[in-house]
């Protein structure tokens, strides 16, 4: 794998699971999609896959149940926006994964 990170933090059995949750493109789609729509304020839609920088800043700024100053607003919306980053980097870097399949070496017939 050439993942710096998962090569230190994880073991075989880990990436094994993590290549095979790449793989399976569904559960990779639902799982980002719950952590995207958690994280973006519940923007989403059913059967369709999450994009993850649509419309949850004006669901930051519509939030009329706790007022925010403008400076608070552009750090929540910084942090938000740093939050989907980070997530949406993360799931690239899974997605780009691939199995290391070594093909075997093919031993030439000394009677040919």
């Amino acid at each position: 794998m050439k993942n710096e990170i998962i090569g230190t933090i994880m073991n075989e059995i880990e990436k094994d699971k993590l290549l095979s949750f790449s793989e399976d493109r569904v559960m990779f789609e639902a799982v980002k999609k719950y952590l995207l729509v958690y994280l973006g304020q519940g923007i989403g839609e059913e059967g369709k896959p999450i994009i993850g920088n649509r419309n949850y800043a004006l669901q930051l700024a519509w939030d009329r149940t706790y007022p925010r100053s403008n400076e608070e607003l552009g750090a929540d919306l910084r942090a938000l926006t740093r939050g989907v980053q980070i997530i949406e980097s993360g799931f690239k870097e899974i997605s780009d994964m691939k199995r290391i399949v070594e093909t075997p070496k093919k031993e030439e017939n000394p009677a040919l």
